[in-house]
């Protein structure tokens, strides 16, 4: 029993540092959060900064062509639902963003629609258009459930999903952040 007491004893100024540390962490967690919401709050560059707001929401999309009975063209790039988009089977296949002012790019994130066939976005190239043709940003040949695309804020004002060769294409959502 003597020796449960003298142990208990020894651990306590160590479990009272732990909780201190702990306490320690939370208030500079707290602090730091306060200050984050108090800039966003005060700044609207604070605010893109922390929390970049969804291009495509407000983008033009057009698709190469469409699924009977599907939209070719919106404002707005995604749904609620499994599916945003449905291109025919055709040669390269695409769906173009226009943005209302040139952005600078640094990702693009793409939802692949959780029902079925997503092979079918195989290979997927996320591409810039511009006066002078395209360029290449990213592309992807494995299966994808969301996959986000580092484009180094690239600036154009267009933007191109295309599946090269032939085949479909169909996607839930198009997300782009500056």
């Amino acid at each position: 029993m003597l020796v449960a007491r003298r142990m208990k004893e020894a651990a306590e100024p160590i479990r009272d540092l732990a909780w201190g540390a702990a306490w320690l962490v939370l208030t500079l967690l707290f602090a730091a959060a306060l200050l984050v919401g108090a800039s966003c709050a005060v700044s609207a560059s604070a605010r893109a900064y922390f929390f970049p707001p969804d291009l495509a929401a407000l983008a033009r999309w057009q698709t190469s062509t469409t699924y009977p009975g599907g939209p070719q063209s919106g404002l707005g790039a995604g749904s609620p639902g499994p599916l945003f988009f449905h291109t025919l089977e055709q040669q390269d296949a695409s769906i173009v963003l226009t943005f209302q002012r040139t952005v600078a790019i640094r990702r693009v994130r793409i939802t692949n629609r959780s029902d079925c066939c997503q092979e079918r976005a195989l290979p997927l190239n996320v591409e810039t258009l511009g006066p002078k043709g395209h360029r290449l940003l990213c592309q992807r040949r494995s299966p994808f459930d969301r996959w986000t695309c580092d484009a180094d804020g690239v600036r154009t004002q267009a933007l191109r999903i295309r599946h090269p060769g032939t085949g479909t294409l169909h996607l839930a959502r198009i997300e782009v952040f500056e």
